[in-house]
């Protein structure tokens, strides 16, 4: 009998150098590849401002997340956004090249993988 050995998922040696853009494809293109349907507010600014970049769901599982490059700071209006999230109990995740194994294990969860550093 063969022995089962999951599927492992890598990412980008230079993934702390990533570009905001580039850090937010790597996840965005594994949401969808582990059945993750999501959305990508270009810019609030002027709307509704301080929206998260991302708004993930499977099933009945939500995200929201701000994608940040490892030196990207909050702007005052996103860490107002996430603290009216936080009273309705909303958990906005921050997520930088260097958060890489704690967003695979999110988006992975309920698959039988294998995530590298």
């Amino acid at each position: 009998m063969r022995r089962h050995t999951p599927p492992r998922i890598t990412p980008p040696r230079d993934l702390r150098r990533h570009t905001e853009a580039a850090w937010q494809r790597l996840l965005t293109d594994t949401a969808s590849t582990f059945g993750w349907v999501w959305l990508h507010i270009r810019d609030s600014r002027g709307e509704q401002e301080g929206v998260p970049d991302l708004m993930l769901w499977r099933g009945d599982q939500y995200l929201l997340v701000e994608v940040k490059t490892e030196r990207g700071k909050l702007r005052p209006e996103q860490i107002a956004w996430h603290a009216r999230a936080a009273i309705d109990g909303v958990t906005v995740h921050i997520w930088r090249p260097s958060d890489w194994r704690k967003a695979a294990e999110t988006l992975t969860q309920g698959y039988d993988v294998e995530i590298d550093e």
